[in-house]
């Protein structure tokens, strides 16, 4: 989750860690930054230590190559690549301490044996062509591949130290995906409008305890509530975070405008006068910004991002509408227009009913009462976009 460019990086030279009596290994937990999104979320690392060999290393799962051919394309359909790399630990700490967030390092309790073979895996993960591995947010990121590095290495004896299903989240029963990302994004109202918008239904399924532990905080707070922590360690950064940024027009209230405006230019269609320009104005905007989300939402429903599959907004953000734009743009009302605005509508209150099993942010709703609204005067009344002139006379 951390974006650190690979050439700050060692090149693997000491993955080949060799066993010793002396090695402890640590889970590393970086706070969530405040200054960008791959922030948002927080990082995790494997911390190992040596003090006989005086080694001191960090294995992170989380490298990927910004300049790697299309990647913002293939990043929106899920198929980056990302990378397991090894740093020494000073270098690791510096870039987060310079950046104002805590790393917290949790010595876990394990018997040499476990602690061979959590080094073994870290070796064989580290090694080409295994440090490659098709990244997703979700299921498979650099705190998942931590978790799993040293899950899967405890002796069956040992296995109470796992974190247990009735210390996580207890009072909170029903997490979903979309419920834990909400609760990180939720100083950046913008940006939360936009992942609630391309998440669909798979993304409220219930999550089993440990399906919550693909986000850092969440696996440090479940190794801390078990028996797998020996030693607690905070390490303080140079200076504070920054501070949050402050929105003033949050998507609620655009929405709510939005919906003001509509009624607004509504008005002289219900009381069957003419209406201005700005109807025509209105009314392709809104068309045009409804296709461009829906072609959006059409691209991540077609990634490998399994959350994103199915989404009922497309329902009522789809490009149909699309087709009636040129003569929108005119002013001009016909049978076929009429036709497209009754499907919006009927598809509108259909994604509407989907609400039952798809959680759709608040500013939703208002979008749909707006193109309720606009169908609503399409469907029932008749209007011409400029005035007839007047008869002439004999």
């Amino acid at each position: 989750m951390k974006r650190i460019a690979l050439i700050t990086y060692l090149s693997f030279i000491i993955c080949q860690l060799s066993i010793s009596q002396a090695q402890t290994i640590s889970l590393l937990t970086c706070e969530p930054g405040k200054e960008e999104v791959y922030t948002l979320f927080g990082h995790t690392a494997i911390r190992v230590q040596d003090p006989e060999k005086n080694i001191d290393i960090v294995v992170n799962y989380g490298l990927f190559d910004p300049h790697a051919p299309n990647f913002i394309i293939n990043f929106i359909l899920g198929k980056t690549d990302y990378y397991a790399g090894a740093t020494t630990y000073d270098t690791f700490c510096q870039t987060y301490r310079h950046e104002g967030r805590n790393i917290h390092e949790q010595v876990l309790r394990l018997t040499p044996e476990e602690t061979a073979n959590i080094i073994n895996t870290l070796n064989n993960n580290l090694t080409p062509p295994n440090n490659t591995y098709r990244y997703n947010i979700f299921y498979k990121n650099c705190t998942t591949l931590a978790k799993d590095a040293i899950w899967n290495n405890l002796k069956p004896q040992t296995s109470n130290l796992k974190p247990q299903t009735s210390n996580l989240k207890p009072q909170t029963p029903n997490t979903t995906t979309r419920s834990l990302i909400n609760q990180y994004t939720q100083p950046y109202p913008w940006l939360q409008f936009g992942i609630n918008l391309i998440l669909g239904v798979k993304a409220d399924k219930t999550l089993t305890p440990e399906q919550q532990l693909f986000l850092p905080i969440e696996l440090m707070n479940a190794v801390q509530d078990s028996k797998l922590t020996a030693t607690t360690i905070q390490r303080q950064p140079h200076r504070e975070n920054h501070a949050e940024r402050t929105t003033i027009i949050t998507p609620l209230i655009a929405s709510i405008i939005l919906l003001i405006i509509a009624i607004s230019v509504s008005i002289p269609t219900f009381s069957k006068s003419r209406h201005s320009r700005a109807v025509a104005v209105f009314d392709s905007l809104l068309i045009i910004t409804t296709t461009v989300a829906s072609l959006i939402l059409i691209l991540f429903a077609f990634s490998e991002h399994p959350t994103t599959t199915l989404n009922l907004l497309l329902l009522m953000l789809n490009p149909i509408p699309a087709t009636i734009l040129w003569q929108t743009i005119r002013g001009r009302k016909t049978k076929f227009g009429k036709r497209i605005w009754t499907l919006w509508a009927a598809m509108t209150i259909a994604c509407l009913c989907g609400a039952v099993i798809q959680t759709y942010p608040i500013p939703i709703f208002l979008i749909a009462a707006t193109i309720l609204v606009r169908a609503l005067c399409h469907t029932f009344f008749s209007y011409s976009a400029e005035p007839s002139a007047p008869p002439k006379k004999v």
